[in-house]
């Protein structure tokens, strides 16, 4: 048996911030690779080192609310589900809203540290349908009139 991720007072707390923070189901999908020998959340395999704990951290997270719903995908074996969300490099976390909406919203790796609190952010922004950002931030952003991809780096110091 695995040693648990989240801490037990983390837990508690995050426990308590699901229950008063989350409006509606939200629903994460977890990409990763997995060892054909292993077989379903099995071992990750050896170009994934982070897949296993990946899937151990959403499941702990998965038992703190109900509504927080998970689904692991193997990148080789669900390869259409994968494309459906532009997924190509494991592990990956998609975020949906309580009505299956993507609004592109995606952890790549492994949220440690302090990318986990950003990840518990984007989930309760995201049970609200809403973000936190500011009135004239959202008015601006209204008026972009194409596709932007923004990406954010962080690597461990």
């Amino acid at each position: 048996m695995r040693m648990p991720l989240i801490q037990e007072k983390d837990r508690e707390y995050l426990k308590k911030l699901f229950a008063d923070e989350f409006k509606g189901d939200v629903q994460v999908l977890l990409f990763t690779r997995q060892d054909e020998k292993a077989g379903g959340d099995g071992e990750p395999s050896g170009d994934c080192p982070y897949c296993q704990a990946a899937v151990d951290l959403t499941r702990e997270m998965e038992g703190l609310s109900d509504k927080l719903k998970v689904e692991v995908h193997d990148l080789n074996k669900d390869g259409a589900e994968a494309a459906k969300y532009g997924v190509d490099k494991v592990p990956t976390f998609v975020i949906l809203d309580p009505k299956g909406h993507d609004h592109g919203v995606r952890f790549y790796g492994l949220p440690a540290g302090m990318e986990f609190s950003v990840l518990i952010a984007d989930l309760m922004d995201m049970s609200k349908e809403q973000t936190r950002l500011a009135e004239p931030t959202k008015d601006s952003l209204k008026g972009i009139d194409k596709d932007v991809n923004i990406e954010v780096f962080v690597t461990p110091t």
